[in-house]
């Protein structure tokens, strides 16, 4: 992108409405470079929304969530210092709704604590988060 620029020390981004990238760099050099913004078919989100129930909960997490494609789907609850406690889906699932549930225990089987915890759905193509409150 900056060839033939002075120098590549860039001190100016902006974007114009005609879909071009302006760069300005240290040495007062400008260089113009078309684009077009856009997302492919390829690059959309594998996961559809998810959702928690009843939140807060006292013992049990309903897990409804939805994969556009199907492939490997992990679901990880953590804590709110980001230690993971449970692994709650492991496998290969799929394209369409799927729910699942935590009963609140850890990976050892313990009872875990009143708090604020996290879960973290994964396919190989994207990540989505949600925060909920379990409540003894």
């Amino acid at each position: 992108m900056n060839n033939g620029l002075p120098s590549s020390t860039v001190t100016y981004l902006g974007i114009n409405p005609d879909h071009y990238l302006f760069c300005g760099t240290i040495d007062a050099a400008m260089f113009r470079w078309p684009f077009n913004p856009q997302i492919s078919e390829e690059s959309k989100t594998d996961l559809m929304a998810l959702a928690l129930t009843p939140n807060p909960c006292q013992r049990i997490l309903n897990i409804t969530y939805g994969i556009k494609r199907s492939g490997m789907v992990r679901i990880d609850v953590f804590d709110a210092g980001g230690r993971l406690i449970a692994t709650v889906v492991n496998k290969n699932q799929a394209a369409g709704s799927h729910r699942c549930h935590w009963t609140g225990v850890d990976r050892n089987g313990n009872l875990v604590p009143t708090g604020v915890y996290f879960i973290r759905s994964m396919t190989d193509s994207d990540v989505n988060t949600g925060k909920f409150v379990l409540i003894r």
